[in-house]
Protein backbone atom coordinates (compact mmCIF):
# COMPACT_ATOMS: atom_id res chain seq x y z
CA UNK A 1 0.00 0.00 0.00
CA UNK A 2 0.80 3.22 -0.79
CA UNK A 3 1.87 6.16 1.56
CA UNK A 4 -1.17 8.00 0.23
CA UNK A 5 -3.44 5.34 1.01
CA UNK A 6 -2.11 4.59 4.30
CA UNK A 7 -3.29 8.19 5.05
CA UNK A 8 -6.51 7.94 3.34
CA UNK A 9 -7.29 4.82 5.79
CA UNK A 10 -5.73 6.80 9.01
CA UNK A 11 -7.95 9.91 8.26
CA UNK A 12 -11.26 7.21 7.24
CA UNK A 13 -9.78 5.43 10.63
CA UNK A 14 -9.69 8.65 12.54
CA UNK A 15 -13.05 10.15 11.01
CA UNK A 16 -14.48 6.97 12.20
CA UNK A 17 -13.21 7.48 15.39
CA UNK A 18 -14.54 10.67 15.66
CA UNK A 19 -17.87 9.76 14.37
CA UNK A 20 -18.28 6.78 17.11
CA UNK A 21 -17.12 9.27 19.84
CA UNK A 22 -19.65 11.74 19.08
CA UNK A 23 -22.32 9.25 19.10
CA UNK A 24 -21.53 7.73 22.28
CA UNK A 25 -21.28 11.41 24.03
CA UNK A 26 -25.09 12.56 22.14
CA UNK A 27 -26.50 8.85 23.35
CA UNK A 28 -25.10 8.81 26.77
CA UNK A 29 -24.39 12.14 27.72
CA UNK A 30 -26.69 14.53 25.27
CA UNK A 31 -29.18 11.86 25.81
CA UNK A 32 -29.16 11.95 29.81
CA UNK A 33 -29.36 15.97 29.19
CA UNK A 34 -32.30 15.76 27.55
CA UNK A 35 -34.07 13.30 29.68
CA UNK A 36 -33.03 15.78 32.87
CA UNK A 37 -34.71 18.60 30.79
CA UNK A 38 -37.61 16.45 29.75
CA UNK A 39 -38.02 15.44 33.37
CA UNK A 40 -37.50 19.01 34.88
CA UNK A 41 -40.22 20.80 32.98
CA UNK A 42 -42.97 17.50 33.43
CA UNK A 43 -41.31 18.73 37.57
CA UNK A 44 -42.45 22.40 36.84
CA UNK A 45 -45.69 21.76 35.46
CA UNK A 46 -46.53 19.50 38.34
CA UNK A 47 -45.00 22.31 40.49
CA UNK A 48 -47.64 25.15 38.56
CA UNK A 49 -50.61 22.75 39.33
CA UNK A 50 -49.94 21.97 42.78
CA UNK A 51 -49.36 25.56 43.58
CA UNK A 52 -52.72 26.74 40.96
CA UNK A 53 -54.70 23.43 43.47
CA UNK A 54 -52.95 25.25 46.46
CA UNK A 55 -54.43 28.67 46.11
CA UNK A 56 -57.82 27.60 45.29
CA UNK A 57 -57.49 25.33 48.46
CA UNK A 58 -60.44 28.01 50.39
CA UNK A 59 -62.54 27.57 47.20
CA UNK A 60 -62.06 23.65 47.67
CA UNK A 61 -62.65 23.52 51.18
CA UNK A 62 -65.63 25.86 50.98
CA UNK A 63 -66.92 23.82 48.21
CA UNK A 64 -66.35 20.52 50.54
CA UNK A 65 -67.96 21.98 53.38
CA UNK A 66 -71.06 22.88 51.18
CA UNK A 67 -71.05 19.30 50.32
CA UNK A 68 -70.86 17.73 53.58
CA UNK A 69 -73.42 20.14 54.93
CA UNK A 70 -75.55 19.19 51.87
CA UNK A 71 -74.98 15.78 52.76
CA UNK A 72 -76.28 15.69 56.79
CA UNK A 73 -79.30 17.53 54.91
CA UNK A 74 -79.77 14.80 53.07
CA UNK A 75 -80.16 12.54 56.15
CA UNK A 76 -83.37 14.23 56.69
CA UNK A 77 -85.01 13.43 53.62
CA UNK A 78 -86.81 10.11 52.43
CA UNK A 79 -84.12 8.41 50.17
CA UNK A 80 -86.48 7.20 47.40
CA UNK A 81 -87.18 8.65 44.12
CA UNK A 82 -91.02 8.39 44.17
CA UNK A 83 -93.55 9.31 46.67
CA UNK A 84 -95.28 6.04 45.83
CA UNK A 85 -92.04 3.88 47.12
CA UNK A 86 -91.08 6.34 49.54
CA UNK A 87 -94.92 5.96 51.06
CA UNK A 88 -94.75 1.92 50.58
CA UNK A 89 -91.40 2.32 52.64
CA UNK A 90 -92.98 4.40 55.40
CA UNK A 91 -95.64 1.85 55.67
CA UNK A 92 -93.25 -0.87 56.19
CA UNK A 93 -91.47 1.01 58.91
CA UNK A 94 -94.00 1.66 60.60
CA UNK A 95 -95.59 -1.38 60.45
CA UNK A 96 -92.50 -2.75 61.77
CA UNK A 97 -92.31 -0.33 64.71
CA UNK A 98 -95.92 -1.26 65.90
CA UNK A 99 -95.41 -4.99 66.01
CA UNK A 100 -91.67 -4.37 67.62
CA UNK A 101 -93.43 -2.59 70.45
CA UNK A 102 -96.27 -5.24 71.11
CA UNK A 103 -98.91 -3.48 68.80
CA UNK A 104 -101.12 -4.33 65.98
CA UNK A 105 -101.81 -2.31 62.75
CA UNK A 106 -105.36 -2.36 62.49
CA UNK A 107 -105.05 -0.17 58.99
CA UNK A 108 -102.60 1.59 57.13
CA UNK A 109 -103.41 4.03 53.89
CA UNK A 110 -101.50 5.77 51.49
CA UNK A 111 -102.12 9.15 51.54
CA UNK A 112 -101.96 11.39 48.25
CA UNK A 113 -98.33 13.41 47.86
CA UNK A 114 -98.50 17.16 47.95
CA UNK A 115 -95.74 19.13 46.62
CA UNK A 116 -94.65 22.53 49.22
CA UNK A 117 -91.88 24.15 47.35
CA UNK A 118 -89.23 21.70 46.56
CA UNK A 119 -89.94 18.78 48.90
CA UNK A 120 -92.64 16.21 48.35
CA UNK A 121 -94.55 15.25 51.50
CA UNK A 122 -95.20 11.61 51.66
CA UNK A 123 -97.88 10.62 54.38
CA UNK A 124 -99.58 7.52 55.66
CA UNK A 125 -102.69 7.13 57.41
CA UNK A 126 -102.25 4.62 60.60
CA UNK A 127 -104.84 2.77 63.07
CA UNK A 128 -103.17 0.40 65.63
CA UNK A 129 -103.97 -1.16 69.02
CA UNK A 130 -101.70 -1.57 71.87
CA UNK A 131 -100.95 -0.35 75.39
CA UNK A 132 -100.07 3.14 76.67
CA UNK A 133 -96.26 1.22 76.49
CA UNK A 134 -96.90 0.53 73.22
CA UNK A 135 -98.22 4.06 72.20
CA UNK A 136 -95.19 6.03 74.07
CA UNK A 137 -92.74 3.86 72.31
CA UNK A 138 -93.67 3.97 68.82
CA UNK A 139 -94.21 7.81 68.76
CA UNK A 140 -90.83 8.50 70.14
CA UNK A 141 -89.29 5.99 67.56
CA UNK A 142 -90.91 7.51 64.96
CA UNK A 143 -90.08 11.11 66.06
CA UNK A 144 -86.67 10.29 66.73
CA UNK A 145 -85.85 8.68 63.34
CA UNK A 146 -83.68 9.29 60.38
CA UNK A 147 -85.18 9.83 58.01
CA UNK A 148 -86.93 12.85 59.90
CA UNK A 149 -90.79 12.13 60.12
CA UNK A 150 -93.82 14.01 61.48
CA UNK A 151 -97.08 12.71 63.50
CA UNK A 152 -99.80 14.56 62.68
CA UNK A 153 -103.99 14.50 63.56
CA UNK A 154 -103.09 11.78 66.24
CA UNK A 155 -106.06 10.57 67.86
CA UNK A 156 -106.33 8.19 70.82
CA UNK A 157 -109.44 6.20 72.20
CA UNK A 158 -109.41 3.82 75.44
CA UNK A 159 -111.80 0.67 75.22
CA UNK A 160 -112.45 -2.45 78.15
CA UNK A 161 -111.61 -6.05 77.23
CA UNK A 162 -112.20 -8.66 78.92
CA UNK A 163 -109.19 -11.29 78.91
CA UNK A 164 -108.97 -14.45 80.53
CA UNK A 165 -106.11 -15.40 82.40
CA UNK A 166 -105.56 -18.96 82.25
CA UNK A 167 -104.87 -21.08 85.65
CA UNK A 168 -103.62 -24.39 86.56
CA UNK A 169 -107.46 -25.87 86.21
CA UNK A 170 -110.59 -24.19 84.34
CA UNK A 171 -111.90 -22.98 88.09
CA UNK A 172 -108.58 -21.45 88.25
CA UNK A 173 -109.42 -19.04 85.18
CA UNK A 174 -110.18 -15.40 86.19
CA UNK A 175 -111.66 -12.36 83.68
CA UNK A 176 -109.80 -9.39 84.06
CA UNK A 177 -110.27 -6.12 82.38
CA UNK A 178 -107.54 -4.60 80.15
CA UNK A 179 -107.02 -1.12 78.67
CA UNK A 180 -105.94 -1.10 75.39
CA UNK A 181 -105.67 2.15 73.01
CA UNK A 182 -106.80 2.87 69.60
CA UNK A 183 -104.59 4.93 68.21
CA UNK A 184 -104.89 6.77 64.61
CA UNK A 185 -102.26 9.24 63.66
CA UNK A 186 -100.52 10.72 59.99
CA UNK A 187 -97.31 10.34 59.91
CA UNK A 188 -95.40 12.08 56.88
CA UNK A 189 -91.97 12.40 55.85
CA UNK A 190 -90.38 15.02 53.08
CA UNK A 191 -88.74 14.42 50.13
CA UNK A 192 -86.67 16.24 47.83
CA UNK A 193 -88.16 16.90 44.38
CA UNK A 194 -86.21 16.04 40.95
Amino acid sequence: MSPAAHRLVAVLLLLLLLATAYNVFNHFWLGRYQMYQQVQLELQDRLQRYERLLASQAAIEAHLLHIRTQQADQDYYLPHTTPTLAATALQQQISQLIQNHGGSLASSQILPASEHERLVRVAVRVQWVGSAETLQRTLYELESAEPLLFIDNLQIRSRTVRERVRGATRADQQVINVTQLIIQAEVSGYMQSV
